[in-house]
């Protein structure tokens, strides 16, 4: 399957719980979901369920294939951050898993990082449940590959700058190698003991990384793209459309 940077659209839905009533919305939440239910299905297990509260009061960030008047999503990741989990009375996501799988010292380091965040006014967010459409995975030639690895480099840098997010925090599954791709946009090992055995991906062996500065490489994504993301589609309660291109998007569709 081949797929030029001019076949994308980043779409980014925001607490999706309050923009249930949008058809479209909805529609592409549920295509999201679908990529998500099989891709974890496929590397982790089909017992595994790749959606939870958080799904519906998050911030998706979503690339989609342009087919004609229709998006399809092809790769998707979640976030969460504190302060909408606190707004929705929920546990920050690093912190309960911490709790639930880590050791004492990697809880103890993530509350000392997190009361730090807090003591200097800024804001963190956990990203998880990044996925990929089965075509595109079966499929994909070096260069969308490639392609993919970038722009998802970009999504994470652009969306925390625009949102204002100055603090990330992820876990890096080793078996599928995703704390290679995080290392090399500037996340690191929490601490020394920051690998545990994650329960809800049938303990599979994960790290919690961190960063609040991304990698040059990322970076430079981040302006090679710089189009793909301004021209992306927002929806959320606060700006339901929120440009000319959006509304002119949903007429036509």
């Amino acid at each position: 399957m081949d797929i030029d940077v001019s076949d994308l659209q980043v779409v980014v839905l925001d607490n999706v719980k309050k923009m249930w009533s949008n058809e479209f919305v909805r529609e592409l939440f549920n295509k999201t979901l679908q990529i998500k239910f099989d891709g974890y299905d496929s590397v982790y297990g089909s017992n595994v369920i790749s959606v939870d509260k958080i799904d519906f009061f998050g911030t998706h960030i979503i690339v989609c294939y342009k087919n004609g008047t229709k998006l399809e999503p092809i790769f998707a990741f979640k976030s969460a951050t504190m302060k909408r989990c606190h707004e929705f009375l929920h546990a920050f996501p690093a912190v309960s898993l911490v709790k639930r799988d880590g050791n004492y010292l990697c809880n103890q380091n993530l509350q000392y990082l997190l009361d730090d965040i807090k003591n200097r006014g800024e804001e963190v967010s956990y990203e998880s449940s990044l996925s990929q459409s089965i075509l595109v995975r079966k499929n994909k030639t070096i260069k969308v590959k490639q392609l993919i690895h970038e722009v998802t480099m970009m999504l994470a840098v652009s969306y925390h700058k625009s949102y204002g997010i100055e603090n990330m925090l992820a876990c890096g599954v080793i078996e599928v190698k995703t704390n290679k791709f995080f290392q090399k946009m500037g996340l690191s090992d929490l601490c020394k003991d920051s690998y545990f055995k994650q329960t809800d991906i049938n303990d599979n062996l994960v790290s919690l990384m961190y960063t609040k500065k991304f990698s040059d490489e990322a970076l430079l994504y981040a302006m090679k793209y710089r189009n793909l993301w301004d021209d992306r589609l927002t929806f959320s309660p606060e700006r339901e459309i929120s440009s000319d291109a959006e509304a002119s998007f949903l007429k036509s569709a």
